[in-house]
């Protein structure tokens, strides 16, 4: 299963049922894109640039 967590946003409660899920039907695999060479998009109190969209 691809999870993509690089282009949007999940909930941790969402990420978790999922696995869950995926560990019910006996998958064993999960591809879990954490980055991609878009930029970050880590959601930091504080740092709100790393979520900026910069189009140029």
């Amino acid at each position: 299963m691809l999870l993509d967590v690089a282009g949007n946003f999940h909930r941790i409660d969402d990420v978790k049922r999922d696995i869950d899920v995926m560990a019910m039907q006996k998958m064993n695999v999960l591809h879990l894109h954490l980055k991609d060479d878009e930029g970050c998009r880590l959601d930091i109190e504080g740092l709100q640039e790393l979520t900026l969209v910069l189009i140029t």
